[in-house]
C-alpha cells in the first residue's frame, strides 16, 4: 500500500495533506482518499480506469469545509484480476477549483493452480504440493531511442532493444517498481520504498541518482538527464543540466505529474496549470496561456503536449516534421505521449491517433513508420512513444508496438525494440501457502494460497485436496519356508498403496519396538509378497504389515 501526499496553497483553496491509497483484492478495489478542505466546502471523488486511461469517475462525497483532513473511501467492484488500473484523487471547493493528485497504479495479479481442484490424494501416501503461478498484465510502458520497458505486473521491469550501453540489464535492485521512464539510452525507475536505481548510459551522471531522491513517486528521463517527483510536490534531477534541466525553477511546488523531453521539462501543478524549464529554441518552454486545465503532459525532443480536462490537446514547439499540427480527430483524448518528432494521442474509443515523423515508412531518418498506426491498435488503454517506435497496449493486456525495430539487424535504428518478447506476464513471487494435509485421516483440506505486490494487489485462490478412505487390511494368501531357511509369505489388497513389513520375537512389544524390513513387492495386481532372508537367525518371528 503506498500512501502519496500533496500539497496545494491557493487563495481560494488549501487541498493540504491530500493522499490516497487503495488496494485490489481480486476483482474488488477499495480507494481510499483523504482531502483538507482548507475551510471552504468541498467535494472529492477518485478518477480511475484501465491503464493509463482515467476516464471513469466515482460519485463525489461532501467533505464539508473544514481546516483539517476529510477521509473518504470508494469500493470499486467487477474488476478483472490481472490487469491494470490507475486511480487518483480529484478534488473540488464551492468555488469552482479543481486539483488533482499523482495517479497510481492498482494490479491483483491471477493465479493457476498447477494440477488439479480437488486433488485426490490415496490415503497413506504423503501429499505432494502441485503448487501454482501468478500472472499479471502489464502496467505501464517506456520507450527510449532504441529500447522499450515495461513495468510487470511483479514490480519488476522487462527491457530489450539496444543494450550497447548496458540499458536492457535491469540491476538485481530494480524491484518493487512502481514507476519507471526511458531516456535516450538509460532506463530509470521507482521503487514502492520511495527511492529510485538507475542504469544504462552514464556520460552525464544520468544513472548517477543523488542522494536526495527519496519518497519518490514518479519519473521521467530525458535524452541524458532524470526527474524524480517527491511526494511532498517537488521536483528534482541529475545528470545533464547544460540547460539547467535538472534545475527546477522556484515555485515548482504541488506538482502532481512530470515529463522529460531530450533537453526540456515539463511539470503539471495539481491544480491544472504547468511549469516548463529548459532548453527553449524552439519554444517547447513557452507554456500557451491556454493550459489552464491540464491533467496531463508529455515532452518529446523539442516539442510539448498537454491533454486539457475536456479531452482536447495543446502542442507547442519544434515542428520540423509537423508534430505540432493537432490533426482534426484529436479529440475526446485521454491520454497523450510524445516521440522523438512525433506524438501519440488514445481517444476514448480506444483509437489511437499518431502525428509527426514516421507518417510513412522510407527507412530513412526519421520516417521509420512509427506514425502508422497499425489496424490492430484497437481498444487501447495506455500508450508510450520513443525515438522512432511506438507502444501500446490493449484491454486484454496484449501489447502492441510499430516503426524502428521490426528486426535485430544491431545497426541503428533496427535493434528489435518493437519484437514483444513473451513471457511478460509472468510474476516471479512468492506465493504464501497455508494448510497441511493429514493422508493419514479421511476428509476434505483447503489449500490456500496469497500473492501481493507493491501496487496494493492481493490475489488469493484455494485448493481442496481430499484424502481417500484407508484401505482395508491386507488378506494373507500363503505363506512358505523357503529353501536356506527364508521365509516368505504373500497378501492381498485392492490398493496401490506402499506397505511396510515389520517383524519382532515377542508380538506385545510396542509397534515402535518393532524392526522395520522393508517394503512388500507387487507381484501382480494387488498382490503383494515378502521375503525375510534374515527369518533363518530366529527361532520365531511375527510379522506387521502397514500402510504406510
Amino acid at each position: 500500500m503506498r500512501v502519496l501526499s500533496i500539497f496545494v496553497a491557493m487563495l481560494s483553496l488549501c487541498f493540504g495533506n491530500n493522499s490516497f491509497s487503495g488496494t485490489l483484492t481480486n476483482t474488488t478495489a477499495t480507494l481510499n482518499g483523504s482531502v483538507n478542505p482548507g475551510g471552504i466546502a468541498a467535494t472529492a471523488w477518485f478518477e480511475w480506469g484501465l491503464g493509463s486511461r482515467l476516464d471513469q469517475t466515482t460519485t463525489p462525497v461532501s467533505l464539508g469545509s473544514g481546516v483539517n483532513a476529510a477521509l473518504f473511501t470508494n469500493t470499486l467492484a467487477g474488476l478483472t484480476p490481472g490487469l491494470a488500473y490507475n486511480f487518483r484523487v480529484v478534488a473540488s471547493n464551492s468555488v469552482g477549483t479543481i486539483t488533482r493528485g499523482v495517479s497510481s497504479a492498482l494490479l491483483a495479479p491471477t493465479f493457476l493452480l498447477i494440477g488439479a481442484n480437488p486433488l485426490t490424494n490415496i490415503w497413506g501416501t504423503a501429499y505432494v504440493e502441485p503448487g501454482a503461478t501468478a500472472t499479471g498484465f502489464p502496467v505501464s510502458l517506456a520507450a527510449g531511442r532504441a529500447h522499450t520497458a515495461v513495468l510487470r505486473a511483479g514490480n519488476t521491469v522487462a527491457v530489450w532493444g539496444d543494450n550497447s550501453l548496458k540499458q536492457t540489464n535491469s540491476p538485481v535492485s530494480a524491484t518493487n517498481l512502481i514507476a519507471i521512464a526511458a531516456g535516450q539510452n538509460h532506463v530509470v525507475a521507482a521503487r514502492a520504498n520511495g527511492t529510485v536505481v538507475a542504469w544504462g548510459e552514464n556520460t552525464s551522471g544520468q544513472t548517477n541518482v543523488v542522494s536526495a531522491a527519496t519518497n519518490v513517486v514518479a519519473v521521467a528521463a530525458g535524452e541524458s538527464f532524470c526527474l524524480a517527483l517527491r511526494t511532498n510536490g517537488t521536483v528534482i534531477g541529475w545528470g545533464d543540466s547544460f540547460y539547467a534541466q535538472t534545475n527546477p525553477p522556484a515555485g515548482t511546488t504541488n506538482i502532481s505529474a512530470i515529463a522529460a523531453g531530450q533537453r526540456h521539462c515539463l511539470a503539471l501543478r495539481n491544480f491544472g496549470t504547468i511549469i516548463a524549464w529548459g532548453y527553449n529554441g524552439f519554444g517547447q518552454t513557452n507554456v500557451p496561456t491556454a493550459a489552464t486545465s491540464v491533467k496531463a503532459i508529455a515532452a518529446g525532443s523539442g516539442h510539448s503536449l498537454a491533454l486539457n480536462a475536456d479531452g482536447s490537446v495543446l502542442v507547442w514547439g519544434l515542428n520540423s516534421y509537423f508534430q505540432t499540427n493537432l490533426p482534426p480527430i484529436v479529440t475526446n483524448v485521454v491520454a497523450i505521449a510524445a516521440g522523438f518528432y512525433h506524438s501519440l494521442a488514445l481517444r476514448a474509443d480506444g483509437t489511437v491517433v499518431a502525428w509527426g515523423a514516421g507518417t510513412n515508412n522510407t527507412g530513412a531518418t526519421p520516417h521509420f513508420g512509427q506514425s502508422v498506426v497499425p489496424l490492430s491498435a484497437t481498444n487501447v488503454i495506455a500508450i508510450a512513444a520513443g525515438y522512432y517506435h511506438s507502444l501500446a497496449m490493449r484491454a486484454d493486456g496484449s501489447l502492441i508496438a510499430w516503426g524502428a525495430g521490426t528486426t535485430s539487424s544491431g545497426s541503428f535504428p533496427n535493434f528489435g525494440q518493437v519484437i514483444i518478447p513473451s513471457g511478460l506476464e509472468a510474476i516471479s513471487a512468492a506465493l504464501f501457502t497455508s494448510g497441511t494435509v493429514n493422508t493419514n485421516l479421511t476428509g476434505s483440506y483447503p489449500i490456500n494460497y496469497t500473492v501481493t505486490n507493491a501496487f496494493g494487489g492481493v490475489a488469493t485462490a484455494s485448493r481442496i485436496a481430499f484424502v481417500t478412505t484407508p484401505p482395508a487390511s491386507p488378506i494373507l494368501v500363503s505363506s512358505s519356508t523357503l529353501q536356506g531357511g527364508l521365509f516368505q509369505f504373500n497378501f492381498t489388497n485392492a490398493a496401490p498403496i506402499n506397505f511396510i513389513v515389520l517383524a519382532a520375537t515377542n508380538v506385545t512389544l510396542p509397534t515402535s519396538n518393532w524392526t522395520v524390513l522393508g517394503s512388500a513387492t507387487v507381484i501382480s495386481p494387488g498382490v503383494y509378497q515378502f521375503t525375510d532372508v534374515q527369518a533363518t537367525n530366529f527361532p520365531h518371528r511375527f510379522y506387521q504389515v502397514r500402510s504406510p
